[in-house]
């Protein structure tokens, strides 16, 4: 009997349990989630290689929609050039043309709007000139391979000349 009170008191439990019946549903405040979607800039060049002397690049990217983009170029050859460009409403923004003539680091920036926005992008690099190669010695050898040749031939015809002598005097 024990076993059966047991039994349909387990089996009232759970069927309580499985019918999905909350005890404390009406507590439960509903969750919500606010996503906030980061600003991002990114940016290309145009050509990202240059040949030797250099020439034009372009730069053109992406930002948060209506800002003001401040492109800066820096190298050694030609200093700093700095251009602001604008973003559209759909946030691209570009091309701005720069003269570049060796190789040049690029920073695109938002500021002072978003100034924690970091913008990536690659750098330019340009071919370095090809160098002549060092002169070094004549461009004319032929003196001295026959110094050379009449070397080995006064070696060779000493050492002929030693070698008769020990044999002529019996020291072979």
């Amino acid at each position: 009997m024990r076993r059966l009170l047991v039994m349909v008191g387990v089996a009232a439990m759970g069927a309580f349990l499985l019918s999905g019946a909350a005890i404390a549903g009406a507590q439960t405040a509903p969750t919500t989630t606010t996503t906030t979607i980061p600003f991002t800039c990114d940016f290309t060049t145009t050509p990202t290689t240059l040949g030797v002397g250099g020439g034009s690049i372009s730069v053109a990217g992406t930002a948060p929609a209506d800002t003001d983009v401040h492109i800066t170029v820096q190298n050694s050859t030609d200093g700093t050039q700095t251009k602001t460009a604008h973003s559209s409403v759909s946030g691209n923004w570009g091309p701005v043309t720069f003269n570049v003539t060796s190789s040049a680091t690029i920073t695109v920036t938002l500021a002072p709007f978003y100034p924690a926005t970091t913008c990536v992008g690659p750098s330019v690099s340009v071919e370095a000139a090809a160098a002549a190669l060092p002169r070094t010695g004549s461009n004319d050898t032929k003196p001295f391979v026959l110094i050379g040749a009449a070397a080995v031939l006064v070696g060779l015809v000493l050492v002929v000349a030693a070698r008769r002598r020990d044999h002529t005097r019996g020291r072979a």
